[in-house]
């Protein structure tokens, strides 16, 4: 099987660190790494430059280099949606036979628990997110993993490991909306007719790591700017699943983001 990581980052050096010094050696085989300013924050922050400047790159392939074992895929996608970033990394999965893979975000990291080294960890969870997969068939992709907010030490889990996640791709413009364009295609169809968004919902936490979530190494600034693309993406995603064009929501939620979100 070939597992590959997946991450999202723009100027987020120490969290990048963070997540790096977190995966042993031969637990992966590969890391996507995409660069890059979301397009509504540039937009609200023309000043912002289009890549990370804050040597995340560099400092990403110097910590890398010292796990020879993972191949590592850079890409810059400078003043595209999230929309686009995440189905962009799904098409690097298509180009390059990505059995597994498991989406990260650049201010998570993997924890284990005592009494079981990190690289035992990884291989129970292969082993398990192999066997989930087989039980549906392979024929369904989407199931979850452990997750922790450090900042409550409350458990959850969330639908970021996807099986064959070369033919999955984020629907309708939706950050959280996927499906499996060849075998949920007719499902896909009746939805969209029907003005709806298809999701194709987790089948079973898989077990062996847990995903800890926790931007306490994030400066005011940085803060700020996530407060306030959060506000926008919820305006945006309530747009988008009630049938708005990407673009007349983009505007929207650009002049109105929600002013009823509690940031986390």
């Amino acid at each position: 099987m070939k597992l590959a990581i997946a991450t999202i980052f723009y100027n987020a050096k120490a969290e990048l660190e963070r997540l790096v010094k977190s995966i042993p050696n031969n637990s992966v085989d590969c890391c996507i790494w995409i660069d890059g300013i979301f397009k509504y924050t540039k937009e609200q922050n023309p000043e912002l430059s289009e890549y990370s400047n804050d040597d995340s790159v560099y400092s990403l392939l110097g910590d890398m280099s010292n796990k020879s074992n993972i191949f590592n895929i850079y890409e810059y996608d400078p003043n595209f949606t999230e929309f686009n970033k995440r189905n962009h990394y799904l098409e690097i999965c298509k180009v390059y036979d990505i059995d597994y893979l498991i989406i990260v975000d650049s201010d998570e990291y993997f924890v284990y628990n005592e009494g079981i080294t990190p690289e035992r960890s990884w291989q129970l969870f292969r082993r398990n997110f192999e066997m989930l997969a087989s039980k549906s068939g392979f024929r369904h992709n989407v199931f979850s993993i452990r997750t922790l907010d450090t900042k409550t030490n409350t458990d959850s889990s969330c639908p970021r490991c996807w099986y064959n996640p070369g033919d999955m791709r984020y629907l309708r413009n939706s950050h959280y909306h996927y499906g499996n364009v060849e075998l949920d295609k007719k499902q896909i169809e009746i939805h969209e007719k029907n003005n709806l968004c298809f999701c194709q919902e987790s089948r079973g936490v898989i077990k062996g790591l847990t995903l800890a979530h926790d931007h306490s190494l994030r400066t005011k600034e940085q803060l700020q700017l996530r407060e306030q693309y959060q506000r926008y993406g919820v305006r945006y995603e309530e747009l988008v699943q009630n049938g708005y064009s990407h673009e007349k929501a983009h505007r929207i939620a650009s002049q109105n983001p929600s002013k009823d979100f509690n940031p986390t």
